[in-house]
């Protein structure tokens, strides 16, 4: 079992971010927003990571769409 920093766990309340993208960022360690933004420029894409289908990858790309710089 992962502990999930605070910092994640309120963005993910903040933003309302599903259960599964929750899971999703966790399982591939993307536990700071920054990380999340950052693994999106890299990839352009969460799908690569396990258990993200369309809807998450979706949601995921919205929020990086909205804090990046």
């Amino acid at each position: 079992n992962q502990t999930i920093p605070e910092h994640f766990l309120e963005l993910a309340r903040r933003e309302e971010l599903s259960i599964r993208a929750i899971n999703v960022c966790i399982s591939a360690g993307l536990d700071s927003l920054n990380k999340v933004i950052k693994f999106y420029q890299e990839h352009q894409s969460f799908q690569i990571i396990q258990n993200c289908g369309v809807k998450t990858n979706l949601e995921l790309i919205d929020l990086c769409e909205k804090y990046k710089e």
